[in-house]
């Protein structure tokens, strides 16, 4: 009676250890198939994202073409504008004012307090005044619209 009895606890015990083995196998084919699934999604967004990437390129490859042609466009029109302005008065046949005396100690331009930056290379010191003002503000206009510009399409939203 023994016998039969632990025969029948080793039955048990290999029969559920063969449940145990079949779950496992099942779960771990499942997880395999998770897993290739999930491998997939994750490769597809990447390829999505690296198109979205190369379209941001090239718009904003675009955009700093179109600025640059429409800064240098509108920078010519506007030294056009100066130059002959200056023609125009230089020809009037008045006579110039009597200029200002000097109201304090020479100074160099170079120790004039103002930062040496690109612009100064850019903006001649012999123009105008007024010309000088005119090219710094088309160049802070052009730099306000390329910034704007390259926001949107970094954001998806075109141009």
């Amino acid at each position: 009676m023994i016998v039969p009895l632990l025969y029948r606890w080793i039955a048990l015990a290999a029969l559920v250890g063969a449940a145990m083995l079949f779950a496992a196998m099942q779960m771990h084919a499942h997880d395999s198939k998770a897993q290739a699934a999930f491998v997939a999604d994750v490769k597809a967004e990447g390829n999505k994202q690296l198109e979205h990437t190369a379209q941001v390129i090239t718009r904003q490859k675009g955009i700093n073409d179109e600025t640059v042609n429409a800064y240098s466009n509108d920078l010519a029109a506007l030294r056009s504008y100066y130059d002959n302005k200056l023609r125009s008065s230089a020809h009037s046949g008045q006579v110039p004012a009597v200029s200002a005396t000097a109201c304090g100690i020479d100074e160099s331009p170079a120790n004039n307090g103002l930062a040496t930056t690109v612009t100064h290379a850019l903006i001649p010191s012999s123009r105008p005044l007024d010309a000088r003002c005119a090219e710094t503000t088309l160049q802070l206009v052009s730099l306000q619209q390329w910034i704007n510009n390259q926001a949107k399409a970094t954001n998806g939203n075109g141009r």
